[in-house]
């Protein structure tokens, strides 16, 4: 189906995901605070797909889902490849990550069918109605994020609001226009967590990127407003996070954000890329798409025992306490001492990984112009190593792209610890990973990109 690389065709089409009524009540994903079922649906979640036809074609399925595992998105490439001339590195299937939604794969019976079927639904509107056009590609900045990893006065991570954290703020976006010059797909890449409707919420919707959707696509003329999330596990919407009236930045926390509040930030999106739209410098990408991939082995430190003895301690005694106190343990707490029981017990049994396997990819489209995708949860300071490989500002970074594993930082976060440097003991690792990583993430960015065909 390829037209030819000085024949560039494209189309968008998107097919509504949300369960049918018959799935509630069901469980959100995204938040191991959340306790309840979601029986109301405040905003349809969406399979939104991207035909970009040039020397190649490529392919992006964007859905609004938590996550795709690595089973469903091989799923679904293998359904689109039974039909269509594709190979899987030219298929992208990507979660916007917003946590009040659901993932594949699913326990919620008859979802994954029906989910993959709207997925091909709007795969075929694709080949049915490319089009000729133009891709642009502009770069501008968002102030949506902050930093979830407070550094506290004895250097330990606590997750709460650092407001003067560094962290990534491009924003990316790629824009198709018909041979009219007629506006009709707008893709976003910035980073930020969907997180705004915190685990309070038990209302299903794409957060606040699906906010900005709506109004992107009004401003647009009905353009298709699509999040592409890039380098911001560490990151969260600032407006979901509050000071302590008292002034102590310890106290500082985030809330659930009300849909009020969490519209507010998607409009705030939404005015940052209408002003790029309106007054940024847009580069006319002449297309040349080349494609690559490769698996990556991130090795794990050797195990720590008695680290992990004193980690699963903290929760033991937070557990008795409670379940004496008052006859029963708090979620939360049941949690993290199970978390933590299971993550001493294979240390102790010598039954942890010690590798994790990272599928990488990369498209590039052309002027330098390139797309950078993990099956990770990418930090804001990893995301910001891997574009300082190429120092070009048309780097773009894509996470929970064709995949998830977990949380991967650079070697400082891994070293002081936190929420995400340890969230890779749930794959089985003994702890976070250790600081040649820097250089072996390094490296294969490299490759990825000499590798290009």
């Amino acid at each position: 189906m390829a037209t030819g690389k000085n024949c560039f065709k494209f189309c968008v089409a998107q097919e509504i995901i949300t369960p049918p009524k018959s799935m509630f009540p069901l469980e959100l994903k995204g938040f191991a605070a959340r306790q309840g079922l979601c029986s109301e649906v405040y905003d349809d979640i969406y399979a939104k797909v991207v035909l970009l036809s040039g020397a190649k074609d490529l392919l992006l399925v964007v859905l609004d889902l938590t996550m795709v595992n690595t089973e469903a998105c091989q799923q679904i490439k293998s359904k689109i490849m039974a039909k269509y001339p594709l190979s899987e590195e030219q298929i992208w299937v990507t979660a916007t990550h917003t946590h009040s939604s659901i993932g594949l794969t699913s326990s919620v019976e008859g979802y994954q069918d029906y989910a993959y079927d709207k997925i091909m639904k709007a795969v075929d509107k694709c080949y049915a109605s490319l089009e000729s056009g133009s891709i642009y590609f502009a770069k501008g900045i968002s102030n949506v994020g902050i930093s979830r990893r407070l550094k506290t006065p004895d250097g330990k991570i606590k997750f709460a609001p650092s407001w003067d954290n560094e962290i990534d703020k491009e924003m990316f976006i790629l824009k198709l226009e018909d041979s009219d010059n007629n506006i009709k797909c707008i893709i976003y890449n910035l980073p930020c967590h969907g997180t705004a409707l915190g685990p309070l919420s038990l209302k299903m919707c794409n957060d606040f990127m699906g906010f900005a959707n709506k109004y992107v696509s009004e401003r647009f003329n009905g353009a298709v407003s699509i999040y592409l999330p890039a380098n911001g596990a560490d990151v969260k919407p600032k407006g979901s996070a509050r000071r302590d009236p008292g002034g102590d930045f310890m106290k500082d926390s985030f809330i659930t954000c009300t849909i009020e509040e969490t519209d507010s930030i998607g409009k705030s999106v939404a005015d940052e890329i209408t002003d790029i739209i309106n007054n940024g410098k847009f580069l006319k990408v002449d297309p040349d798409f080349r494609t690559s991939y490769q698996d990556v082995y991130l090795f794990g430190p050797k195990p720590d025992i008695k680290d992990a003895e004193e980690k699963f301690n903290v929760f033991k005694i937070r557990h008795d306490e409670e379940l004496s106190k008052n006859g029963e343990v708090s979620h939360m707490t049941n949690y993290s001492y199970n978390r933590f029981k299971r993550h001493l017990d294979r240390l102790t049994s010598g039954e942890y990984n010690a590798t994790i396997q990272v599928p990488f990819a990369e498209w590039y489209l052309g002027n330098d112009v390139k797309l950078i995708a993990i099956a990770c949860e990418p930090s804001s300071q990893l995301g910001l190593m891997i574009k300082n490989i190429f120092k070009d500002d048309k780097t773009m970074i894509i996470g929970y792209t064709n995949g998830i594993i977990g949380y991967i930082c650079n070697s400082v976060q891994h070293l002081e610890g936190g929420y995400e440097a340890e969230s890779l003991i749930n794959r089985g690792l003994a702890g976070p990973l250790p600081p040649e990583t820097d250089s072996v993430i390094c490296n294969a960015v490299k490759a990825l990109h000499f590798d290009l065909k």
